[in-house]
């Protein structure tokens, strides 16, 4: 297994992105990044928040979105660090 940064990740688990954009966010327990994003040769957007609460507590949410200003649309999914072990590699 090979750590890997959450840039580097999103683009094992979605491939060639565009239009990345983050804003990070400072809760009580730890840091949360929000992203959006598209995928190459796509329309479709996707919101992906990323919380860091420890060492090895790391948590990755995404979810299909109809636009860039959209933060609860879509089904929340939980499975991006599953996909990212399968791949060999972690954050």
């Amino acid at each position: 297994m090979r750590k890997v940064s959450l840039k580097k990740a999103i683009t094992l688990i979605f491939g060639e992105v565009v239009n990345l954009k983050r804003s990070k966010i400072y809760c009580n327990d730890g840091k949360e990044f929000h992203f959006f994003f598209t995928q190459k040769n796509s329309n479709i957007i996707y919101n992906l928040y990323y919380r860091d609460i420890g060492y090895t507590n790391k948590k990755v949410m995404y979810r299909q979105v109809k636009s860039y200003s959209d933060s609860v649309g879509g089904y929340n999914r939980w499975d991006f660090e599953e996909k990212l072990k399968n791949l060999g590699y972690y954050l």
